[in-house]
């Protein structure tokens, strides 16, 4: 697959994970909400090694509810 490709795929689900976590639905309701099954959220949590119940000990790379915050688009890094 392309690497554009890849880097287009990952965007959109750095913002829809994004969205999730403005959201402050559960995950469930969120999924539902949105028409996306809670497998496919999951593995895209993991894909991008995001662990929404783990709090980091870098408190600035945490919100309060322990997610991840994930960099500004533009901004990419690699998540790990």
């Amino acid at each position: 697959m392309d690497d554009n490709v890849k880097e287009s795929r990952n965007a959109i689900w750095e913002d829809r994970i994004r969205d999730l976590i403005d959201s402050g639905k559960t995950q469930k309701i969120w999924c539902r909400d949105n028409g996306i099954s809670e497998s496919t959220l999951r593995y895209w949590l993991r894909k991008l090694r995001i662990n929404p119940s783990e709090k980091s000990n870098n408190n600035d790379s945490c919100n309060s509810n322990g997610w991840l915050q994930l960099p500004e688009p533009g901004n990419r890094k690699s998540i790990r």
